[in-house]
């Protein structure tokens, strides 16, 4: 009997501890990135691109679980968009650096998802930061910096694949934001017009 009353014990108090939360990995597809104001004349660019943030975590979901965006996953995703948007602009991508060519690098600084509940619906809040290097080797150097921050609202907690859809939407903003840019626009074509710094690496 004591036997007994000891398992029922450690059942009730197993069942009352929090649940661990579940992890969830979201699927990363970015949608077409179209920027009118570039266009390549055939300059040729070699692309780069670095996952810099220090985890792969994005926040958390609306019922708890970690939200996760591997590293390669990004990495891949956004070198797809980046090089398929400059080839229809008109620019030819070479596989490594070229005497002849201007080579992009671009950082993922940050990313992240935070789930906000609300009354009737909820809120997936996003913000994304982007570094992009354009440089000619030996000659000169041009950085620019993008952040971006987006809501969207929903009408229940959005699954895996819709926080996806939602993380590559921001990834996708921030990227045509940069590639608007006027300045790495010139230093795309090979042609900077200010704020470059001259180096000799």
């Amino acid at each position: 009997m004591k036997h007994l009353s000891a398992l029922l014990m450690l059942g009730l108090l197993v069942a009352a501890q929090p649940a661990m939360a579940d992890t969830i990995k979201i699927p990363l597809h970015l949608p077409d990135i179209h920027v009118s104001e570039l266009r390549g004349n055939a300059a040729v660019i070699s692309v780069r691109i670095v996952d810099d943030r220090p985890v792969p975590g994005l926040g958390r979901e609306l019922h708890g679980a970690a939200v996760l965006l591997q590293q390669q996953d990004a990495v891949q995703a956004i070198r797809s968009a980046l090089e398929n948007t400059l080839r229809d602009a008109g620019f030819s991508i070479a596989p490594l650096p070229t005497d002849n060519s201007v080579d992009l690098t671009l950082h993922l600084t940050s990313l992240s998802y935070k789930a906000v509940d609300g009354f009737l619906s909820s809120k997936a809040v996003l913000s994304c930061s982007m570094d992009a290097i354009a440089r000619k080797q030996g000659k000169w150097r041009v950085e620019r910096t993008m952040k971006s921050s987006e809501e969207h609202t929903v009408a229940l907690s959005p699954d895996k694949e819709k926080i996806g859809s939602f993380v590559g939407t921001i990834i996708a903003d921030t990227l045509q934001a940069l590639l608007q840019d006027k300045h790495l626009i010139s230093a795309l074509k090979g042609q900077p017009v200010g704020l470059q710094n001259r180096t000799a690496d």
